[in-house]
């Protein structure tokens, strides 16, 4: 398969870089929530509160049709 998108430059920059730049937000929220995991596992945070905000990051991604288990690095 194959796919091509295309932008009429300067027009549509934003819409550009955030194509652009989707991985890289994939991986900052992957980070994020590995960092919290981390948190509760190994640093002793509250576990409710951390827990809560990684559902939270889950919750909006899965609002938007993207789940961790659909990206490359998970």
């Amino acid at each position: 398969m194959e796919a091509t998108i295309k932008f009429t430059l300067p027009d549509e920059q934003v819409e550009f870089e955030s194509a652009a730049n989707g991985a890289k937000l994939a991986a900052i929220l992957f980070d994020i929530d590995q960092y919290l995991r981390a948190q509760t596992k190994y640093e002793g945070k509250s576990k409710i509160e951390i827990e809560t905000l990684r559902r939270v990051i889950r919750e909006t991604m899965e609002d938007h049709g993207i789940y961790f288990e659909m990206l490359m690095f998970s």
